[in-house]
């Protein structure tokens, strides 16, 4: 018996009308019964269960006709989706769909590539076939969510990922989108209960809980309470193996945490995501030089609050430096700040070459971010460094112990010049 082509085994054309398979099945049992020839009954039994049914014999058709065809197509698919050519992988999917309409793996595929190109109409309907199709399986309903979500139809998109988690509820990634879609309309509540279901939702730490712990620290962020972050992100750290494509993933997400920080002005928070992004990817020279800067935008703020009492430096620098450490860092108080900094450097005229200099040694001895931020001023100004003019003899409106008229006007138009270029 051939066991490989059921038409065959029925002893039936490809032809062969419903009834006349039918016939051909009973016919075929009385030859091989369950009791004398249960090997041969089995077969039988499968060959009628295919050719039955109109949607399996279909795709048993296709299959039969095009199989090393499809294999091929399938492969290449595959193949340019690793390669990230997506609109490749796109052609062919749709030409093994069109000879076996159900090649369910290959519709899945094609959705997948659609989405990856961001053509989510189209991922959509693909997804909602399989939906429909094959209404048990979870993976369906999740990347129907996953579409919706991205078509902001928020309500559309947790109604498919709900159906997901209840067919897979040990499967953390419909919690993950559910998440975010309550995060989208702000209802930080929904999010963050649906965040800790997904964390250990299979009873083990692996990627998916680092995603929940990154994706908790983000949404934290979001409803504005930053100061809760640090401890997600030495969890999600340890959670993280040793696998170089694993950790370069997590150095992308702590990146984007940092970046978040930042923007909130969380600055030692976002300094401490940058840092363990550097230390996961410590070949990659971008995420060294921004975890720098971040370190030290954070460093610089918690220096201020420190200089503004050093009586080492002089009364003018501070509100000078405290303008250029905010306006790096693209802060308002820039704004607000520089009319006070353009006063002080006026004041600076009442002091001598000297305490300027002793002022900036200061500073960058003991306030090193601080200076670093200001570093252009101190270049471009030449204050502190023996570049202003020797001290003059004061006049009578100038008060004893100040700098005269012709250092004023170096200093003066030096400083207020570099204060007004700044846009900050």
């Amino acid at each position: 018996m051939n066991q490989t082509d059921y038409y065959a085994v029925l002893d039936v054309s490809e032809q062969a009308t419903a009834d006349e398979i039918k016939r051909a099945y009973f016919r075929k049992v009385r030859e091989h019964s369950p009791e004398e020839d249960p090997t041969g009954f089995q077969i039988v039994r499968t060959a009628y269960e295919t050719l039955s049914d109109p949607q399996k014999r279909s795709d048993y058709d296709a299959t039969r006709a095009f199989g090393g065809q499809i294999r091929e197509w399938m492969d290449e698919a595959v193949e340019a989706m690793e390669d990230e050519e997506f609109d490749t992988a796109i052609d062919l999917l749709k030409r093994v769909v069109a000879l076996n309409p159900h090649a369910y793996a290959a519709w899945d595929m094609l959705g997948s590539a659609y989405f990856a190109e961001e053509e989510y109409g189209n991922a959509r309907r693909v997804f909602l076939k399989l939906v429909q199709e094959q209404p048990d399986v979870a993976s369906h309903h999740l990347h129907l969510g996953a579409c919706l979500l991205e078509e902001e139809d928020l309500a559309a998109a947790r109604s498919a990922l709900r159906r997901a988690h209840e067919l897979q509820p040990y499967n953390a990634q419909p919690c993950i989108l559910l998440s975010r879609s309550y995060r989208e309309s702000q209802d930080w509540e929904q999010a963050i209960q649906w965040l800790e279901r997904a964390i250990g939702a299979d009873g083990k730490e692996d990627m998916f809980d680092f995603d929940a712990l990154v994706e908790l620290a983000t949404t934290y962020v979001l409803m504005g309470d930053p100061d809760r972050v640090h401890h997600i992100g030495i969890r999600a750290e340890k959670i993280l193996p040793a696998d170089p494509d694993a950790r370069r993933y997590g150095a992308h997400r702590f990146a984007a945490v940092g970046a978040m920080l930042h923007q909130a002005r969380a600055f030692q928070a976002a300094a401490a995501f940058f840092a363990v992004a550097s230390r996961l990817a410590p070949h990659d020279a971008q995420l060294r030089e921004i975890a720098h800067d971040t370190d030290v935008h954070s460093r610089a703020l918690r220096e201020l609050d420190r200089l503004v009492h050093d009586r080492e430096v002089v009364e003018p620098l501070k509100p000078i430096c405290a303008y250029m450490v905010y306006g790096n860092l693209g802060l308002d108080e820039a704004k607000e700040i520089k009319p006070v900094a353009e006063r002080a450097a006026r004041d600076l005229s009442y002091h001598t070459p000297f305490d300027l200099q002793q002022s900036v040694r200061a500073i960058e001895r003991k306030y090193p971010a601080v200076y670093e931020l200001a570093s252009d001023f101190f270049r471009e100004t030449n204050i502190g460094r023996g570049g202003t003019a020797p001290r003059q003899q004061a006049s009578s409106d100038v008060p004893d112990g100040c700098i005269g008229c012709g250092c004023w006007i170096l200093i003066g138009i030096a400083v207020l010049a570099f204060l007004g270029q700044c846009n900050h």
